[in-house]
């Protein structure tokens, strides 16, 4: 019986088309030339036509996956300039002193059930260039996880990893303890694309990610006593364990799905914090 021609066009086509088909076990024959031909036997012609219609539907999916996923540095830039401005608003709802008494972590407070403090303390800074540099450096590690994550389940995570860090911080600590800044949130980011990395089995990648994050923990590590070296450590170890789950339990289909979602609750984490911390708090 006279075989059918599948496909006719560029040679890189029809060597990934082969490929299916022989994964498939079906039998065909290509034939070179100016255009590259995949001719099949008419008993097997339906079944490999349905196989490449597969192949490029899933592929599709996949390369609309990512373009989802991979946002732009503008919208990393105005998700920053949104932490910026909650934190001038709180400056202007109260005294910086008073919103250091409502918000910090404070080991003491949060053993007493006051919860919220593990993400307040996330939007409250020494001054003015403490946090720029946190979130020059959130940014700058944001822009290395964009091909892992969508912005909104990206900051969602960063938020979270940056509360757990807290919570693991101030549960250690056996005297009183006070901290303040989104650091622990930056350095799980850290920790998230050194998951998403190894996960991805790009050894070189993860061994740079992991080196420059404990470097950049010893850097901080030196530049003085206000610095909460163990918060940085924990708030990357829970990067690390944020990623993990992601990587093993979630539906990857959720990461474009829910990017809305995800950046509306992350920031809203935030500022139903601070109502939190307001509401219950007495002079």
């Amino acid at each position: 019986m006279k075989p059918k021609l599948l496909f006719r066009g560029n040679k890189a086509e029809a060597k990934r088309y082969s490929l299916v088909l022989l994964a498939r076990g079906i039998e065909h024959e290509i034939v070179p030339g100016g255009k590259w031909e995949i001719y099949v036997g008419e008993e097997a012609f339906l079944k490999a036509k349905e196989e490449i219609r597969l192949y490029e539907q899933e592929n599709k999916t996949i390369i609309q996956n990512q373009a989802h996923n991979y946002y732009s540095a503008e919208a990393i830039f105005w998700t920053m300039a949104f932490l910026g401005v909650l934190n001038a608003l709180l400056l202007f709802v109260e005294p910086k002193e008073k919103l250091l008494i409502i918000g910090a972590a404070d080991n003491v407070k949060f053993s007493q059930g006051e919860w919220w403090r593990v993400f307040t303390s996330l939007t409250l800074h020494q001054d003015f260039g403490h946090l720029m540099g946190n979130l020059v450096f959130t940014g700058l590690f944001m822009f290395f996880l964009r091909p892992f994550l969508s912005l909104g389940l990206s900051w969602l995570m960063i938020i979270l990893s940056g509360a757990i860090g807290n919570s693991w911080n101030l549960a250690l600590h056996t005297e009183r303890h006070i901290s303040i800044g989104f650091s622990t949130a930056s350095f799980g980011c850290l920790g998230i694309i050194s998951v998403f990395l190894a996960f991805q089995k790009k050894s070189k990648r993860l061994l740079l990610a992991v080196g420059f994050a404990l470097a950049f923990l010893g850097f901080l590590g030196s530049g003085g006593t206000n610095v909460d070296l163990g918060a940085h450590f924990l708030g990357l170890l829970a990067g690390v364990y944020l990623g993990v789950l992601w990587n093993l339990f979630l539906d990857k289909s959720c990461n474009y799905k829910f990017s809305l979602i995800g950046l509306v609750a992350g920031f809203s984490l935030l500022v139903l914090a601070w109502i939190w911390a307001f509401l219950n708090y007495s002079a």
